[in-house]
């Protein structure tokens, strides 16, 4: 009897029949083995992270047998190293957020950089650019309208104009910006 099958359910099949010969032979022998695993899910386990929650990631990807998801997994397990690390220029996302991050000063802006930080973290960039560059539309436009609102409040106000004041005022005019 022969069955047909979609290349990715015959990818997913082929990957979990592997994983299983090597499961059995791993209780026979007790040692664990990583012959059979694809490259980049070996890349996945073999790599020393260091950053928190690394071990989840690692086992996650041991008892993985989604072929087509290993980049993005191993993307990510690079994205949370280089975060952990403060390593801000060996990935495109990152420079262009550390870049983003220097010319911010609006109040939330270290908030909004976390969460962009966060975000990477947990989906990746390479599927989800799209949303990461709105994310740092969005710390654009509201340090525009922060910078706005500085200039006009300082021509338009005298000296004796409470801090509090400006502040209030900004906070009001940038969350009308939220970053997503």
């Amino acid at each position: 009897m022969h069955f047909w099958c979609t290349a990715g359910v015959d990818n997913n099949y082929e990957a979990l029949l592997k994983r299983l010969e090597r499961k059995q032979r791993e209780f026979a022998t007790g040692v664990e083995d990583k012959s059979s695993m694809n490259p980049i899910q070996r890349r996945i386990v073999e790599t020393q992270w260091t950053y928190p929650g690394h071990e989840d990631d690692v086992e996650e990807a041991k008892k993985s047998f989604h072929v087509r998801l290993f980049n993005q997994d191993l993307e990510k397990c690079h994205l949370r190293q280089m975060i952990h690390d403060k390593d801000f220029r060996s990935h495109r996302a990152l420079i262009k957020l550390d870049e983003v991050t220097q010319a911010l000063s609006y109040p939330g802006c270290k908030d909004d950089v976390k969460r962009a930080e966060a975000y990477l973290s947990r989906e990746g960039y390479t599927l989800h650019k799209a949303y990461f560059h709105e994310m740092i539309q969005g710390m654009r436009n509201k340090q525009n309208v922060y910078d706005g609102v500085v200039m006009e409040f300082s021509m338009n106000t005298s000296d004796g104009v409470a801090k509090k004041d400006l502040v209030q005022t900004l906070d009001d005019v940038v969350s009308g910006f939220p970053t997503k």
